[in-house]
């Protein structure tokens, strides 16, 4: 049993979860080695529980918010310099970063008002995404070609 496995067992087990353990949830979480920052939090909101993604309710947006580590924190660490002043400017310069990276929003279904002002994200980001991934699972590796680099 590796050491996570552990922490679960114990964490479920623990008889102050006993009311969650009964009602079928398992403890969410998320954990490595790597971690700088270690987030601790209780009673996670019902998609978080549903999808079992720690953080994935109002609370985790909330909780980044006050953080302010959006998407725009992880395209930092891995675009470095290369990232624009934001989040909208790094995800709108996609193209920018391909073949190798493709900077995106958080897919939550809470990004729902990012999602409506920028309609661009939908029509273009998302396509060139679906076709890097045809890419990556084809045989031919060629489908990258037919990516529209050019938008307003």
């Amino acid at each position: 049993m590796d050491e996570l496995t552990a922490i679960r067992d114990e964490i479920r087990n623990h008889a102050s979860n006993a009311w969650a353990t009964e009602r079928g949830y398992d403890p969410i979480y998320s954990a490595s080695p790597r971690s700088k920052i270690v987030v601790i939090g209780q009673a996670p909101g019902r998609s978080a529980q549903e999808s079992q993604i720690p953080w994935n309710d109002a609370s985790g947006i909330k909780l980044r918010q006050w953080l302010g580590v959006i998407g725009s924190y992880a395209q930092k660490h891995y675009l470095g310099t290369s990232a624009k002043r934001n989040l909208t400017e790094t995800v709108r310069a996609y193209c920018e970063y391909l073949p190798d990276r493709i900077p995106l929003v958080h897919p939550s279904p809470l990004n729902f008002r990012w999602q409506a002002r920028h309609p661009w994200f939908e029509t273009e980001v998302i396509p060139a995404l679906q076709t890097l991934v045809v890419d990556a699972l084809s045989e031919s590796g060629k489908a990258l070609a037919s990516i529209d680099s050019g938008h307003e």
